[in-house]
């Protein structure tokens, strides 16, 4: 090892500096509109806090109500700008004074202003200095009402009243025996207001926004405006005022704006006030960007789908002691790869000991399990026929910061070890491909940079040959940009050690926040999902990594099915599972990901939570009954697990197709609706395929179906498409 450090780490600086150069930690990030942008405020300070990049941060606007508003030409009535009376007492200015001296027919000095149209009053104010009570009245027609009375001890200060709904008036009157000065006579004529206004210097085009804007429940409503001059303003949307998270807004179509305003509009409570905490704009494709373009892969489907399993499969043995058909056996039938969460803690007892797997061969387990032989339970999943990917799981919970006395060196011995007994080169060949980390999250910015580079040089010089890839990450937002944990990729992995990865690692769901704020799943072609970020990640890759592969390790989706109930916001049906599953995985390889893994293999046996019931089958509970999802998934993999991706037919919103074919001469057509609805609906389409359709299949899960030669009506290119993938023989001749 000493020999080795000394030649790696010169090699490892040099690397450094080369690709130091041309590396560009954002590259796969879309800049939001709002990055370049000017922004006012109603009032408030710092409303660049509501742009700054920085979902913690935000803007507080002042408070119209009780005095906010008087300076407000747009909420305050009787503002001179609005009335075009001249004087201190309208001139919003609360400490400059108007005498009114002149008596009216009834012996008292008095001042009424007629409105040119009914005024819908919601607050009033008056500042004055008086010798005896000035009673201000609201005159609809014949009725007059006294709301206010301002009488010598309230003298400088501001007085008001709030009706409890909003007054229509034709007239307001100031009435006293004795001569009186205002200071200020103020009116609210409309719902109190408050936002920004986002200027982007020239016309762009507005597709998505997205916003973190929670305010407290004064706020009763908000809008979002577009416009080009920053007169004329058409509203596109109204937002849920209370929202908590950072949600995304999917305009109906593109507009071509230059301005951008969100308001609130308050109670007309006293000292109400309104937040915006961040605004993004984008174009129609959103923080994700365009979609990839398609580059034709090598690899056959089968050689690209995989399944998340752990050890024994949920039987809690080894899975040598599994029931027939079971375990690796019963996945194989979806899956040639198999990914397993291979926990760190399982070999040695702190990251700071080296794992001794010759002791572990020989029967003597780990140090924190004397039962413990990885061999053992890996041996069965290649016997199987699984190629097998482990993830070495470790956390800032399971081993914070304290517990590696030097994260580099102790990750670097790890590894080291790792390789050489499970590498193809030196070991015993049972893992093909492993990945320093899974998500490693929770650590603090700087400290798993340091174990990756450990680790990935100790797993090359123990297998120069071993694939290895880096744990999770994102490309799409920065920490606090849009989420608060640490994945963003640009803080994980350092230029210098790109060179020795192999490609690199995302996980992706379909999971947005409706407008309330729930976490909800949407179909994998809604331009809110998740999945989408592998288009970010993707042109990291380009820029950082060229040539090098994409994995997507974890995508899924949590349903109800096998006796087992998913109650949670983001659960999905059993019909959905199957149907947005296998367009989820064609969609990921179709933007190029190298090889796709589901998670989970079953439901967990466990209370309902989040990627509990991710599984393609049911728990250990119910005896890993089969859900839909697992026939559909089977189907597809015995039916197209042959053939390769070769074309993109469509890509729309009424309807996706994808060309494949195999070894064979064998070509296929893949069809459905891109529907949020459930998968069994059914739409009629017309397409033109590129070839005679000879038969066609529906993946829709049930074992009973199969395939059904092509009728009259479909050689015509009339078919009728579900939410269920459809697949279609076809000749070429």
């Amino acid at each position: 090892m000493i020999t080795y450090r000394c030649f790696l780490l010169p090699l490892f600086f040099l690397i450094f500096s080369i690709s130091y150069a041309r590396f560009n930690p954002d590259a796969g990030r879309v800049v939001s509109y709002t990055e370049q942008a000017q922004v006012t405020a109603t009032s408030g300070a710092n409303p660049k806090l509501a742009i700054d990049n920085d979902t913690r941060t935000f803007w507080e606007s002042a408070s119209p109500v009780p005095e906010g508003y008087i300076n407000r030409p747009d909420l305050n009535g009787l503002h001179k700008l609005n009335t075009g009376i001249e004087g201190a007492a309208f001139d919003g200015n609360l400490n400059t004074s108007q005498r009114f001296a002149t008596k009216g027919k009834e012996g008292l000095f008095t001042f009424t202003y007629s409105f040119a149209k009914d005024a819908a009053v919601r607050h009033i104010a008056l500042k004055a200095q008086v010798t005896a009570t000035v009673k201000v009245s609201l005159i609809r027609g014949s009725d007059k009402t006294t709301v206010l009375e301002y009488a010598p001890n309230d003298n400088y200060s501001l007085k008001t009243n709030l009706p409890h709904v909003a007054v229509s008036i034709d007239a307001i009157e100031l009435a006293c025996e004795n001569p009186f000065d205002v200071f200020e006579l103020a009116m609210l004529v409309k719902d109190p207001y408050e936002g920004i206004v986002l200027d982007f210097g020239n016309i762009v085009p507005i597709g998505q926004i997205y916003t973190r804007h929670m305010s407290s429940d004064f706020v009763i409503r908000t809008t979002v405006e577009l416009s080009t001059d920053g007169k004329n303003w058409t509203t596109v949307a109204e937002l849920f005022p209370q929202a908590i998270p950072f949600i995304p807004l999917i305009l109906n179509r593109e507009y071509k704006v230059r301005f951008l305003r969100i308001l609130h509009y308050l109670k007309p409570a006293d000292y109400a006030k309104a937040v915006i905490w961040e605004v993004k704009a984008y174009d129609r494709f959103g923080p994700y960007g365009k979609p990839i373009e398609f580059s034709n892969n090598p690899k056959r489907i089968s050689e690209r789908m995989g399944i998340n399993g752990i050890w024994g499969w949920g039987y809690n043995t080894y899975s040598d002691n599994l029931p027939e058909g079971s375990g690796p056996y019963l996945f194989n039938k979806v899956a040639s790869l198999a990914r397993n969460y291979h926990e760190l803690l399982w070999d040695v007892t702190n990251p700071s000991e080296v794992p001794d797997y010759a002791a572990m061969a020989d029967g003597k387990g780990t140090k924190p399990f004397w039962w413990l032989n990885w061999d053992r339970e890996y041996s069965v999943w290649k016997q199987a026929g699984l190629k097998v990917s482990s993830t070495i799981m470790f956390t800032a919970r399971t081993t914070p910061t304290h517990s590696w006395s030097d994260p580099a060196e102790n990750a670097r011995k790890y590894g080291f070890a790792y390789a050489r007994h499970f590498g193809k080169s030196y070991g015993n060949g049972l893992i093909d491909l492993i990945e320093a980390g899974n998500e490693p999250w929770d650590f603090p910015k700087g400290f798993y940079p340091k174990v990756l580079i450990g680790m990935v040089e100790g797993l090359k010089q123990g297998d120069p040959k071993i694939k290895v890839l880096p744990g999770a990450f994102q490309a799409t937002f920065r920490q606090y940009e849009g989420h608060e944990e640490n994945h963003y990729i640009a803080d994980n992995i350092p230029a210098g050690i790109t060179p020795l990865l192999d490609g690199l690692n995302g996980h992706f769901y379909s999971h947005t926040f409706d407008r309330t704020g729930k976490r909800v799943t949407v179909n994998p072609e809604d331009p809110r999902s998740g999945l989408h970020g592998i288009r970010n990640l993707m042109r990291w890759r380009d820029a950082n990594m060229p040539g090098k592969p994409v994995y997507i390790t974890e995508y899924g989706f949590d349903s109800q099915g096998g006796s087992e109930d998913c109650p949670f916001s983001e659960c999905i049906t059993e019909n959905q599972q199957a149907a947005w599953g296998l367009r989820t995985a064609m969609i990921l390889l179709r933007q190029g990901a190298e090889e796709v893994f589901w998670y989970f293999y079953a439901n967990e046996f466990t209370y309902p939570v989040l990627h509990s019931r991710s599984g393609l089958t049911a728990s250990v509970d119910k005896a890993f009954k089969p859900k839909v999802s697992y026939y559909a998934f089977k189907k597809f993999y015995s039916i197209l697990g042959n053939s390769r991706l070769e074309r993109v037919l469509a890509e729309t919103d009424q309807l996706y197709a994808y060309l494949f074919r195999n070894d064979q001469g064998n070509t296929y057509v893949v069809v459905w609706s891109p529907t949020m609805d459930d998968p069994k609906n059914e739409v009629m389409v017309q397409m033109k395929l590129p070839g005679n359709p000879l038969s066609i299949c529906y993946l829709d899960g049930n074992e009973q179906t199969g395939w059904i030669k092509a009728d009259q009506d479909h050689k015509s290119g009339t078919f009728r498409v579900t939410g269920f993938p459809l697949v279609i023989s076809i000749s070429d001749k």
